[in-house]
């Protein structure tokens, strides 16, 4: 089986493969921010949920290989078919929880789990150190959770 090399490594969290009484994992598993803010008891599992779906949505609207998230990505194809419109009522999510939260935690959660920066690196871009940075997050990500839930943004559900 191959494992990550030792420069994806220093990168990243990975876990190994584990099949035992607990675990069937057959593959290398990264550990995202998420994923630790959850296992340091920093966010509940409805704000992880939330998170996942809010970066989820950025890349289902969004070509996130492109540095500046500047293209919105729309099939080809017959515009009744529904893909175009499900992509630009995501994008009108985005944006409504952007309204919702704040620009400023928006931008945010953008680093943290779309960029996936470092916290050392989103300290370095707001000028405070690195556990600010990750507390600001996860306070972001609470005013997320509820914006996300419908009760803050327009058309937004956690269902659709």
């Amino acid at each position: 089986m191959t494992q990550p090399t030792p420069e994806y490594r220093r990168r990243h969290q990975v876990e190994a493969p584990a099949i035992d009484n607990k675990e069937f994992r057959q593959g290398w598993r990264v550990i995202t921010k998420l994923d630790r803010l959850l296992a340091d008891k920093r966010i509940t599992r409805g704000q992880w949920s939330v998170g996942y779906e809010y970066k989820s949505a950025w890349s289902a609207a969004f070509d996130v290989s492109l540095p500046e998230f500047a293209t919105v990505r729309v099939n080809s194809g017959n515009p009744s078919d529904g893909r175009v419109v499900a992509v630009l009522d995501l994008v009108n999510k985005l944006r409504d929880a952007e309204v919702a939260i704040g620009s400023t935690a928006a931008h945010l959660l953008l680093l943290a789990f779309v960029e996936d920066l470092s916290w050392a690196e989103i300290g370095r871009r707001y000028r405070r150190n690195p556990e600010t940075a990750r507390d600001w997050t996860v306070a972001a990500l609470a005013r997320l959770a509820e914006a996300w839930g419908g009760r803050n943004v327009k058309g937004v559900s956690r269902n659709g």
